[in-house]
């Protein structure tokens, strides 16, 4: 972006600019095009974050290659945290944000909302917005009269504490004005003060909280951006109703008190409209047309401001702490919480985790683990241990789950007086609880109780399944997220049980939950007999509503996968308070690049890979009776993973069958390999044509799917759950209805009969997101949750420095 009239390139700060987008036709176009025309000579990156698009937006963005597409899933938008994302995955000095459908006015716009930053106590600039020439009369005259139409800049800043609190709510409404239509923020401020999460009003919350921080917002009217909607009635009043609901909770604002001044708000403008659009030269119909949609409009825009209000009491919707910015450059120390750990356990999340905590020690994070660990013969059950794993501090709690009922697997006081030591002695920052199986979902009590903020990431179906997998004893596939008194034939392994027991469960109502709070677990647990067997059921109730409610009183939840987010909602949480990110793989073994892969010899069968356990809810029988149906000689699957089962007796009876089941189908075209070690992985993708993932199970998250992903390896995979959310069928991998191996079948067929479908699909794979991605991801959510602590506990607002640069006017 060439400026011949600017300073030197060297003294101006590099700039990001991140842009959210969906379905931005036809105004993403226009948009990128005019932020690549900008006269700007400093460094420019621009970087799209796509949430679902389905009209071509991906196409435009494509077309112009200086613009950097990130693409998530839509169910993980959120108009803050997708902010935080985009910052997060740049490193412009500033960050702007601008939205799709804003087009920039002139070649200046950057350059003007930068100068703002000369001055080093502004954390943020923002433009003014003005209608786009095609907007009609109403949509014109609602600009002008918005806050951020004004023609004069604007410097606010708190120079008098006692006289900021003595604002009332609508000075406090216009001061803290700032829009993320077109704005910039300043980098540094950023990383102590992320973005809040939220569909609506980051950017109040954000200027609000910098402003109380000790720091200043401007707004440049010499930046400007073309931006205006034509909403419908109902698009409407769904915006100032959430517009509301943010006035009420963050500024004690009411915007409308009642329904009868909804009633004469709307009839003032509709007067004051027809007033305005008479001194208009207008036709006729267009005046008649106009006059018309203005009391619907404007009925419906104080209606909503009304309900929003209404909302906040009728749901009890509690009034929000103000964020305070971190010091700078403060350290930051996490408490991760795991049921298992190395060296122990390598399982998925266990790993997963280690991987996070070494990722965020490469970014000066302090990483401390508490773990639970079936412990030496030397350790007394319950007892707490500290260690040292990989340079990681590791307090180790050991747990024999020798429990005295049902209602100790999920709340288990001897875990919760452990890790109460543990906070105590660590002093931690914010708490990350990984999974609290095995220890207790009262952990996130005990963080409320230090006043620590936690997050959770629920990384399977615990919440719901006390099973954990959501399997029936006969091997189905459970599918009710609130089975209630099902759970309890499922959990005592009786099947035909399940349905009957879940749909009297429904059809009475809330009765067996409040029949559940009269049978107590007894301690020590009963023996087996019916008694025991009615209070197993009475805590298996309950367990669904205390998992609703506890994980509604953490911080924040993160899944990984989508099926995840959607069946902690249909238990009953928030649709906002669950944000989706997907993991972060450790790519460690691939070195410097996948491995060259290994040429299939002529005459040589497909090679048909399966990596992981041999169970059989991973559908290893399947692709077995897949391969049975081709021809012979076609294709030899190749096993990687344990076939003898280890040392516990049910599992090795588990995998034996499973191995005698898939030799009896697949005879002779298939060879088992054994385990082996993880840095190998890449070289055995390496050898196989395909990689197959057959489970027939709800897997939550698809780990190979992305391992196959990062190695270019052509994939098939059931279409189920995680694992198909993992796939774009036909675009980089092909999907099979799991279980059958007929459509498995056909899959293989396709590779071989077009010996360029499994190059073409591999060479479709999406981007893997890493750990240190994640690792990245991940300091900016602890931030967001330790600012909104340091508000809790710090409320009084900082006054601001002087301004080194202007003494414009500040706000009290």
């Amino acid at each position: 972006m060439p400026d011949d009239r600017g300073p030197d390139p060297m003294s101006l700060p590099s700039v990001s600019i991140v842009i959210p987008a969906k379905n931005g036709r036809p105004t993403i176009g226009p948009c990128l095009d005019a932020v690549l025309a900008q006269d700007y000579a400093g460094a420019v990156d621009v970087l799209v974050l796509d949430s679902g698009s389905r009209d071509g937006t991906l196409d435009d963005v494509r077309a112009r290659p200086s613009v950097a597409l990130h693409e998530i899933p839509p169910s993980s938008f959120d108009h803050g945290d997708t902010r935080n994302l985009g910052a997060g995955l740049t490193a412009g000095e500033l960050i702007v944000f601008l939205v799709q459908d804003a087009e920039p006015v002139g070649r200046r716009w950057l350059a003007e909302l930068v100068s703002n930053f000369d001055d080093p106590t502004v954390a943020g600039a923002f433009s003014r917005i003005l209608p786009r020439p095609d907007a009609g009369p109403l949509v014109q005259r609602g600009c002008q009269g918005d806050l951020c139409f004004g023609s004069e800049r604007t410097e606010v800043a708190v120079v008098d504490p006692a006289a900021w609190r003595a604002q009332d709510p609508h000075s406090l409404r216009v001061a803290v004005n700032f829009n993320d239509v077109s704005s910039c923020v300043r980098r540094s401020v950023w990383r102590r003060l992320p973005l809040v999460r939220g569909m609506f009003g980051e950017d109040i919350r954000f200027a609000r909280s910098a402003l109380e921080s000790g720091f200043r917002i401007v707004f440049d009217p010499r930046s400007e951006v073309l931006h205006s909607h034509e909403y419908e009635a109902a698009s409407v009043r769904a915006r100032t109703r959430i517009d509301a609901q943010m006035n009420r909770v963050f500024l004690r604002r009411l915007n409308v008190d009642s329904l009868r001044s909804a009633l004469i708000l709307a009839w003032r403008s509709w007067r004051s409209d027809r007033e305005y659009l008479a001194q208009q030269a207008l036709p006729w119909a267009q005046r008649l047309k106009w006059s018309a949609l203005s009391p619907l409009y404007h009925l419906s825009e104080f209606v909503g401001f009304w309900q929003g209000a209404r909302d906040v009491t009728t749901r009890g919707m509690p009034f929000e702490s103000v964020p305070r910015a971190l010091p700078a450059d403060a350290p930051l120390k996490v408490l991760m919480v795991v049921h298992g750990f190395p060296p122990d356990s390598w399982a998925g999340v266990e790993v997963l985790s280690l991987t996070l905590g070494r990722a965020l020690r490469r970014r000066g994070v302090e990483v401390v683990f508490f773990v639970r660990t079936p412990g030496t013969p030397e350790e007394s059950d319950r007892s707490l241990h500290s260690s040292e794993f990989d340079g990681f501090v590791v307090h180790r709690f050991v747990n024999r789950l020798a429990f005295g009922g049902v209602d100790e697997t999920y709340r288990f006081a001897p875990a919760e007086a452990a890790f109460d030591q543990v906070l105590a002695a660590e002093r931690p920052d914010v708490v990350h609880l990984q999974h609290m199986i095995h220890l207790s979902t009262g952990l996130v009590d005990r963080c409320r109780a230090a006043s620590v903020p936690c997050v959770v990431t629920v990384s399977d179906f615990w919440p719901s399944c006390p099973k954990v997998q959501r399997l029936r004893p006969d091997g189905s596939n459970c599918t009710r997220t609130t089975p209630g008194l099902g759970c309890a034939a499922c959990v005592k392994g009786k099947p035909r049980g399940v349905g009957l027991l879940a749909g009297l469960d429904a059809a009475a109502g809330g009765l067996p939950l409040w029949l559940a709070q009269y049978v107590p677990q007894s301690a020590p647990a009963r023996p087996p007999g019916p008694a025991k067997s009615l209070e197993d059921a009475a805590s298996l109730i309950r367990r669904e509503r205390w998992m609703a409610d506890v994980l509604s009183r953490a911080d924040a939840v993160v899944v990984p996968s989508a099926c995840l987010q959607r069946d902690l909602l249909a238990l009953g949480l928030p649709a906002g308070h669950v944000a989706l990110s997907a993991y972060g793989m450790d790519t460690g073994w691939l070195g410097s690049g996948p491995p060259a892969r290994v040429a299939r010899a002529a005459g040589e069968p497909l090679r048909v890979g399966f990596i992981g356990s041999i169970v059989p809810y991973k559908g290893l029988t399947v692709l077995a009776r897949a391969v049975a149906r081709l021809p012979a000689g076609a294709a030899q699957i190749h096993v990687h993973g344990d076939h003898e089962g280890g040392a516990d007796e049910v599992v090795r009876a588990l995998v034996g069958a499973e191995v005698a089941a898939a030799r009896q189908a697949a005879g002779e075209a298939i060879s088992f390999h054994g385990r082996f070690e993880h840095d190998r992985l890449g070289q055995l993708h390496a050898e196989l044509d395909v990689l197959v993932v057959p489970s027939t199970w709800q897997e939550a998250y698809g780990i190979t799917v992305r391992e196959a992903h990062l190695t270019g390896t052509p994939l098939l995979a059931s279409d189920i759950a995680g694992i198909a959310e993992g796939v774009r069928d036909g675009v980089d991998g092909l999907l099979f209805p799991p279980g059958d191996d007929a459509a498995l079948a056909a899959c293989l067929t396709r590779l071989l009969d077009d010996p360029e479908l499994g190059p073409r699909l591999a060479a479709a794979a999406p981007p893997v997101k890493t750990d240190d991605q994640e690792a990245a991801e991940y300091a900016w959510r602890y931030r967001q949750l330790v600012t909104r602590a340091a508000g809790r506990h710090n409320p009084e607002p900082v006054c601001a420095p002087a301004s080194p640069t202007s003494a414009a006017g500040a706000a009290p």
